[in-house]
């Protein structure tokens, strides 16, 4: 945990004479891609009690000891990146990540992708990579574990609010049918 956070903070840095946050970090070769893979490996790092962690959802004083865990780190870090670094030079190194996650097929892999794309929606600007985004998302919203669906509508819900002039209107009737049916889900989250 410690690690990641000393290997993203150097995003700030700067060398003498340079200028920009991130340029020290962007002139070291394959830095800022070890430490993206970094961020993607730890939003893997979950805990398989299902139970134990809808108990935790109930309790927000239930946290480990430092509160915060690795999959916490890997988000906050993940977007320190981008603000101190730039879109333009982390989202290109996120997206393989993501399809390498996705195709693991596992529900930790999806819930790494979908609390990621959550994580950088505010940073895609290319419209028609939000909207496929979204319809990947709306697509996971009835998957059969519990905490895809859970992350799968704060990932729809975030690219709602960073995109609302977009987002809402485009998907209205898709995700009012995935709201219907959400409605019924046994697990009350």
């Amino acid at each position: 945990r410690m690690a990641l956070h000393v290997l993203i903070s150097m995003s700030k840095a700067k060398i003498p004479k340079k200028q920009g946050k991130g340029f020290m970090c962007l002139s070291i070769p394959g830095y800022l891609q070890e430490v993206v893979n970094l961020c993607c490996k730890f939003c893997l790092a979950l805990d398989t009690d299902l139970e134990g962690w809808a108990a935790q959802l109930e309790d927000d004083e239930d946290e480990d000891e430092e509160g915060e865990d690795l999959v916490d780190v890997a988000k906050e870090g993940l977007d320190y990146l981008i603000k101190n670094v730039g879109a333009e030079h982390v989202l290109p190194l996120v997206f393989p990540n993501f399809m390498a996650m996705m195709q693991q097929n596992t529900w930790q892999s999806t819930h790494a992708v979908l609390i990621m794309m959550a994580v950088i929606a505010e940073y895609v600007e290319d419209q028609s990579q939000v909207e496929e985004m979204v319809r990947q998302t709306i697509k996971l919203l009835a998957h059969p574990n519990m905490r895809v669906r859970y992350a799968g509508w704060g990932c729809l819900a975030q690219f709602g609010e960073d995109h609302a002039e977009t987002v809402p209107e485009t998907f209205a009737n898709e995700v009012c049918q995935a709201f219907i049916i959400g409605l019924e889900d046994p697990v009350h989250k």
